[in-house]
């Protein structure tokens, strides 16, 4: 049975508990996660977030295609076809609410991160406001350069409390921060 994630239950388990306590800490109302695949990975945070009364937005960012992502000093084939593409809408239309709406942009973090602006003036739920985001879980694309980009960026756009998660940190250079560190996977807390 396909769990649309290829994180572990127990991986996935920890991503709620921080998402989970940074809701709870804060009024945040935006959350992030750049690398979708199929999708289980958001429908994990989807499901934390519809817990809450308040409203939150889950945007996930992932570019989808054949193309090779490099991952520390290897380069490997992912192939996220068409198919995680499709599993990822559907489970956005079977759990979308609007108490938690979740939207899916198909593009790489670089393209997010250099449009945001028009991005978010188009859409109504923005109020032309830039976002602060309450949590950002960068796993895309495993390269220190793309990551480092994405972490310097994210960590001026988060919320007071808010936090970053980094997936397979051992594989990504960034000194001169304070992480928490779960079987690979690192937390920055804001």
């Amino acid at each position: 049975m396909n769990n649309f994630s290829d994180q572990t239950p127990e991986d996935l388990n920890w991503i709620a508990q921080n998402i989970k306590e940074v809701k709870q800490k804060t009024d945040g109302r935006f959350y992030l996660e750049i690398g979708v695949r199929s999708g289980g990975g958001s429908l994990n945070i989807h499901n934390v977030l519809s817990k809450f009364d308040s409203e939150s937005i889950l945007l996930s960012v992932d570019p989808y295609g054949d193309k090779i992502y490099k991952t520390g000093t290897k380069e490997i084939y992912m192939g996220y076809s068409e198919q995680h593409y499709k599993d990822a809408i559907r489970l956005i239309a079977e759990n979308t609410t609007s108490k938690c709406p979740w939207l899916l942009y198909r593009m790489t973090s670089t393209d997010w991160i250099h449009n945001n602006i028009s991005i978010y003036q188009s859409k109504q739920i923005y109020n032309n406001q830039k976002i602060k985001y309450s949590a950002v879980i960068l796993d895309g694309e495993h390269e220190t350069k793309i990551v480092s980009k994405e972490f310097e960026y994210f960590k001026n756009s988060l919320i007071d409390g808010g936090i970053i998660i980094i997936d397979n940190i051992s594989q990504i250079v960034l000194p001169n921060y304070k992480f928490e560190i779960f079987k690979g996977k690192a937390l920055y807390r804001n």
